[in-house]
């Protein structure tokens, strides 16, 4: 009727409410997509189903990084990606070469409270071919992403498990000065020369150079 609203969900729901975050994005003067994603998956609000697909009643917030079934990388917070707005990198990196320069992995730092996190993204290539599906495809390159405390150098977390994924997501354990690495796996980079991606981060990161060797 003209007065009564209906319960609607699914992806047919989700994808306008993201498209209209991604219009006010680009009023903000985000128009890259790889730098819309990371933002979005970054800000947003972190659920959990608690491994429980066909029960509801457990499922709720939950403090740092998680992908879940139910809630995928969380629900969009866009006053939170309004706040971070400004808080991204754009980098490149060549296949693996275990060579000392940077070429293959690039280097942020800055502080992270409890829970605050970093979201990397990067795009699967293909060839289009108009209104048809894409003539070819190529493979999606493995690139990890991991964070250090800066004043011992510890690990603290990461994520590295490929399996096609696009996404890469960390979180911190505590108030901390921070170094976040990302890097290619991949020894190839299939259809290209090198793996642009988008960074996006807690505000005051800056690139760092590493040391001359």
């Amino acid at each position: 009727s003209n007065t009564a609203f209906a319960n609607h969900g699914g992806t047919s729901a989700a994808a306008p409410h993201v498209g209209g975050a991604l219009v006010l994005l680009w009023d903000a003067g985000i128009t890259s997509p790889k730098v819309q994603k990371a933002i979005l998956i970054n800000t947003a609000q972190t659920w959990s189903d608690n491994d429980t697909l066909s029960n509801y009643a457990d499922d709720g917030t939950v403090n740092g990084d998680r992908w879940d079934n139910t809630y995928g990388w969380g629900m969009m917070d866009l006053q939170h990606a309004y706040f971070h707005r400004s808080n991204w990198f754009v980098d490149s990196v060549v296949a693996n070469d275990s060579a000392p320069d940077d070429d293959d992995y690039k280097l942020y730092k800055g502080h992270m409270y409890a829970n605050d996190k970093a979201t990397v993204v990067w795009h699967r290539r293909a060839v289009y071919n108009d209104d048809s599906e894409p003539a070819t495809y190529y493979s999606t390159t493995d690139i990890n992403l991991r964070a250090y405390n800066a004043d011992t150098g510890t690990n603290f977390d990461s994520d590295t498990v490929h399996g096609g994924n696009n996404v890469h997501q960390i979180s911190s354990n505590a108030s901390q000065d921070t170094v976040i690495k990302v890097y290619a796996w991949s020894n190839s980079i299939d259809g290209a020369s090198s793996e642009q991606f988008a960074l996006a981060t807690e505000e005051g990161f800056t690139r760092a150079e590493p040391p001359l060797l």
